[in-house]
């Protein structure tokens, strides 16, 4: 066995010791550094929707529930900020549901001019006003079967709100 040792050698212990405790603690935060990374990174594709990816364990969650609302007719009320994706998780139900082979139509109610807002949601016929040159079917007609997603509607005005509704 080995005999006591000296202070020199008590000193190059204890430096090896901070020195593998330091490493130790290095790795332990590098794999937490990982995880969080591997959470953040972009996930793959899931089945069949190559055009979107989910990170977070709560979005998995959304397109679960998603894909489980899309075989029912009721319409489907997507809420939240801007730039959260609500046209792309849209997009997730038309593609699952029974409408899928017919037209998904995203129409921005804010990119239009208040008073042209209601032509282009219901249509008009030739001759309606001055530059009706030709019929338009609107935008909810051109959905037909399919899916109509109303994107800013929020911020119509309270005149075409009770028509919508009545649609």
């Amino acid at each position: 066995s080995p005999g006591p040792c000296t202070p020199d050698e008590a000193g190059c212990t204890l430096a090896a010791i901070r020195r593998i405790v330091a490493a130790a603690c290095a790795l332990d935060q590098y794999g937490r550094d990982e995880k969080q990374r591997a959470a953040l990174w972009p996930a793959e594709a899931l089945e069949g929707d190559a055009e979107s990816l989910w990170l977070s364990e709560q979005s998995a969650e959304l397109l679960h529930l998603a894909r489980r609302i899309a075989s029912s007719p009721v319409p489907v009320l997507i809420t939240g900020e801007s730039g959260t994706g609500k046209e792309m998780l849209a997009r997730v139900i038309h593609r699952a549901s029974n409408r899928a082979d017919r037209p998904l139509v995203p129409f921005n109610c804010t990119a239009v001019p208040r008073d042209m807002l209601e032509s282009q949601l219901f249509g008009y016929r030739k001759g309606a006003f001055t530059s009706a040159d030709t019929a338009f079917p609107g935008v909810i007609r051109s959905a037909n079967g399919g899916t109509l997603f109303l994107d800013e509607i929020g911020d119509i005005g309270m005149d075409l709100q009770p028509k919508l509704l009545r649609f």
